[in-house]
């Protein structure tokens, strides 16, 4: 690997770095933002507060027209956070799956993938770029070692 290959890699491994905490930041002000708006004193969780717990399948963020743009709970076997533009495409979701991987993965505005972070089961960790095959469909292009 010469040197410009090495930086190459250094700067794609800084954006991924700055994506995935951008992403974590953005979800952790969002469960707040959530759970602070449920417990308020009057609010409809007041009663699950005093017993110490606040239980719920899924949580559900509309936007002004009552379109969903963020789902905190489990779509299509993904225990995660979704978030939606206003087409109902998915932008970013951070998940669970079944199996036990844990990823972020991030979409373009035609909700196709175009990266994703992900920890596998057994440990290892896969960051995959993708760009456009000549049907419009995502194909890996880079994966960070």
């Amino acid at each position: 690997m010469d040197i410009e290959q090495r930086i190459e890699a250094l700067e794609i491994s800084d954006r991924r770095k700055s994506l995935l905490t951008l992403a974590l930041v953005l979800n952790a002000a969002l469960i707040l933002a959530v759970v602070i708006s449920l417990v308020r004193p009057g609010g409809k969780a007041a009663a699950a507060q005093s017993a110490g717990d606040l239980k719920a399948e899924r949580v559900i963020i509309v936007d002004g027209q009552g379109r969903p743009r963020i789902v905190l709970g489990s779509v299509r076997g993904v225990v995660g956070v979704f978030h939606v533009d206003e087409h109902d495409n998915p932008r970013l979701i951070t998940g669970v799956n079944a199996e036990g991987k844990a990823a972020v993965r991030m979409y373009d505005e035609d909700g196709r993938l175009r990266y994703e972070c992900a920890t596998n089961p057994d440990g290892d960790v896969e960051s995959l770029f993708y760009k456009l095959d000549d049907l419009g469909e995502p194909v890996p292009t880079y994966k960070l070692p």
